[in-house]
C-alpha cells in the first residue's frame, strides 16, 4: 500500500478516534520561542500488531533501501520527530499547520547551506525530516509507519509532488573555531533578547567548557569529536542547540570498503580497522580513503605485512589485500600513516583482518534474525576433546570491526540466547570462543 499523506489523513486511513488535548507544557507543545501548538496536537489510537506487521511488509517491498530505526507507531509523526522528539521532547501527533509555527515565529530560519547535520527539512508534500552528517541522508517518521534513515528523496511519492525542499536551521546558532587545538571561545549568533545561556560539553575530560563564558579548553591531549550544547532559557521553555566540534587531531574524514567473493561493504566514514570474512585462501580487498583537507603530507609505511598479504598506497589512498588463512582463524596486516594534522604530527595504524570461517562448528538461529538469536554448539562438537563442547564467550562486531556486544559464560554453556534487538538492521560478525579459539559466522539482522 502507498502512504498517502498519513499526517493529514490518519482518521480516514485507520478510522481512529482522535481527540485534542489542552495546552500542557510538560508535553513540549511549545516552539523554542514559546508559540503554543497544542491546538494542532492529537493522540490517535495505537496500532494493532497486525497493522504493524502489514506496514513493515509494505516498507520492505516498496522501500527496501531505507533503514528502519524504530517500529511503526501512531504515537508521533514526522513533524513531531523533526521539531520536538529529535530535540529531546515528548511524543505526540502534530498536525499541519503546527509545524509552520516553528519557522513562522523565527525559532528556525531557512538556510541555503544544506551540507549540515540536524537541519530540519520541509517537503512540499506535508512532510518533515532531519538531515544527518552524511550528504543527502535524512531521518524521518513516515506517518504511522516507522522511523527511517534514508536518502533524502527516497520517500513516498506523496511527500515529493515536486523537488522543492526547504531547509531550516535553529536560530540562534553556535559560533566557534572549526577545530580546537588548545582553547577557543563559543558564542551564540542571534541570541534572542531576554534569554540566558548555559554551556556544556559531552566529554568534559576531553574538552572542558565554562558554563557561563563559553570558553573551552582541550584536556589530556584529547583527539576526537565532542558535542557542545548551549541551553537557552527564556520565559517559557529551555531548549538546546548543539554543535559537533573537532578537538586535536581527530580521525580524518574519508571512507572505506571491504570486498571479497563472499560479501562487500562500503563505509561513509573512515575506520582505521576493518575486517572481512570468507572461506579458506580467499583474498579480501580493503580500501581506505582520506579526503579531509586538514590533513597533508600523508606517508604510508608497512608495520606488519605477513605472507598472504600485500598493500599499496599514495596520496590519501591505501589499498590492502589480505588472504584468509588455509585453516580456521584470521590473518591481519598493519600499515602505518604519518601525516601533518590540524594540530601537528598525526600517526595512526590501519589494520585489515581476513577471517577464515570455513569450519563453522556452531549454529546461529534464526539467521536472518529480528535480533533475538540462539547460539548452540553443533552435535559433532564445536571443540576438540578437551573443550567439553561448551561456549565460553560470544562477541558481535559490525563489518568495520567495531565490537557492539559481548557475552561471557564463566562455566561454559551448550546453548545461549542473546538479544540484539537494539542493533540496526544489517550484516554482523558473530564469534564464539570455545576456551581455546574463536570461530566466526555472519549474522543478518532484519526488522
Amino acid at each position: 500500500m502507498e502512504i498517502v499523506k498519513l499526517e493529514s489523513r490518519i482518521m480516514k486511513a485507520f478510522a481512529f478516534l482522535i481527540f485534542v488535548v489542552g495546552f500542557n507544557t510538560t508535553f513540549g507543545q511549545l516552539t523554542p520561542n514559546c508559540t503554543d501548538v497544542s491546538a494542532h496536537v492529537v493522540y490517535p489510537a495505537p496500532l494493532t500488531q497486525a497493522q504493524i506487521n502489514s506496514i513493515n511488509a509494505s516498507q520492505q517491498s516498496q522501500f527496501p533501501s531505507v533503514v528502519k530505526l524504530a517500529e511503526p507507531t501512531s504515537s508521533y509523526n514526522c513533524h513531531n520527530y523533526a521539531f520536538v522528539k529529535s530535540e529531546g521532547g515528548s511524543e505526540f501527533w502534530l498536525n499541519t499547520p503546527g509545524d509552520d509555527a516553528f519557522w513562522n515565529d523565527q525559532s528556525y530560519v531557512s538556510t541555503t547551506n544544506t551540507a549540515q547535520s540536524n537541519l530540519k527539512v520541509s517537503y512540499q508534500g506535508d512532510h518533515s525530516a532531519v538531515t544527518t552528517s552524511i550528504a543527502n541522508q535524512a531521518i524521518s517518521k513516515w506517518g504511522s509507519w516507522g522511523l527511517y534513515r534514508h536518502n533524502i528523496t527516497d520517500v513516498p511519492s506523496s511527500y515529493l509532488p515536486n523537488s522543492a525542499l526547504t531547509y531550516y536551521r535553529r536560530k540562534p546558532t553556535i559560533t566557534s573555531p572549526s577545530i580546537i587545538c588548545s582553547s577557543g571561545t563559543f558564542g551564540l549568533q542571534d541570541q534572542p533578547t531576554g534569554t540566558s545561556i548555559s554551556w556544556s560539553s559531552s566529554f568534559a575530560t576531553g574538552l572542558a567548557i565554562n558554563a557561563t563564558t563559553g570558553f573551552a579548553t582541550r584536556q589530556n591531549n584529547f583527539n576526537g569529536q565532542v558535542i557542545i550544547t548551549a541551553t537557552i532559557t527564556n520565559g517559557c521553555v529551555s531548549s538546546n542547540i548543539t554543535r559537533n566540534v573537532n578537538v586535536g587531531n581527530y580521525t580524518p574524514s574519508g571512507s572505506g570498503s571491504v570486498n571479497s567473493n563472499c560479501s562487500g561493504n562500503s563505509f561513509n566514514v573512515l575506520n582505521t580497522s576493518l575486517s572481512g570474512i570468507c572461506s579458506a585462501n580467499t583474498p579480501i580487498y580493503f580500501t581506505y580513503r582520506i579526503t579531509d583537507p586538514n590533513y597533508s603530507n600523508l606517508v604510508f609505511t608497512p608495520v606488519s605485512v605477513p605472507s598472504g598479504a600485500s598493500w599499496s598506497g599514495g596520496g590519501g589512498n591505501l589499498f590492502m589485500t589480505v588472504n584468509t588463512p588455509s585453516s580456521q582463524g584470521s590473518r591481519s596486516a598493519t600499515i602505518g600513516l604519518s601525516a601533518t594534522g590540524p594540530c601537528g604530527a598525526y600517526n595512526v595504524n590501519f589494520i585489515s583482518t581476513a577471517v577464515n570461517i570455513s569450519s563453522w562448528r556452531f549454529s546461529v538461529s534464526p539467521n536472518p534474525s529480528d535480533g533475538q538469536v540462539t547460539v548452540s554448539t553443533d552435535n559433532e562438537s564445536l571443540l576438540d576433546a578437551d573443550s567439553q563442547n561448551l561456549i565460553y564467550a560470544i562477541k558481535v562486531t559490525d563489518p568495520s570491526g567495531t565490537r557492539s556486544e559481548s557475552f561471557e559464560y564463566e562455566r561454559g554453556v551448550n546453548s545461549a540466547s542473546i538479544s540484539l534487538k537494539d542493533h540496526h538492521p544489517g550484516l554482523y560478525i558473530l564469534s564464539v570462543y570455545d576456551g581455546k579459539n574463536w570461530s566466526s559466522k555472519q549474522l543478518l539482522i532484519r526488522k
